[in-house]
């Protein structure tokens, strides 16, 4: 792994961790919605086939998965 994409993993594993965190609350304590957000985040990356170079892809895809989980702040709760 390269060092951008080695750093770029590094900082998306530190900012979703909030949302997931999040999910778990709203959950009622249950890990099922911040399981299946990370699932999706780790397996997508394994169907969507990849055009151009890998570099590219991997943080095009982090960004994505780095922005992305961040919507469920704008859950309300009552």
């Amino acid at each position: 792994m390269s060092w951008p994409v080695a750093a770029a993993a590094t900082a998306l594993a530190f900012l979703t961790s909030f949302p997931l965190a999040r999910l778990f609350e709203l959950g009622a304590r249950t890990i099922w919605a911040p399981a299946i957000v990370h699932f999706t985040m780790q397996g997508g990356v394994k169907v969507v086939e990849m055009s151009g170079p890998p570099t590219a892809y991997a943080m095009t895809w982090m960004a994505a998965c780095a922005v992305v989980p961040w919507l469920v702040f704008l859950i309300r709760v009552r």
